[in-house]
């Protein structure tokens, strides 16, 4: 997901918690988790802050959006939630 990075201390951290997300919601690995802990990440590193707190589903969809990021079926079902 391409972005212009700011900062990117806690993208890795983001990752994660993007990927558990993706998992504790049920959706598969892969494509589904990886992806949503991808579109978390990329978000984070535009930001200056190490925690990203902006980070909400409005946020993702916008991101998605502004970067062409290509979602999945499933993570188009989670941001439209």
């Amino acid at each position: 997901c391409p972005a212009k990075a700011v900062n990117t201390a806690g993208a890795g951290d983001a990752f994660l918690g993007g990927l558990l997300a993706g998992e504790a919601l049920g959706m598969p690995f892969l494509p589904d988790a990886v992806q949503l802990a991808t579109l978390i990440a990329s978000l984070k590193v535009t930001s200056r802050d190490t925690i990203a707190f902006e980070v909400t589903r409005e946020r993702l969809r916008g991101h998605a959006a502004a970067t062409g990021y290509a979602v999945t079926a499933a993570i188009r079902r989670f941001l439209a939630a």
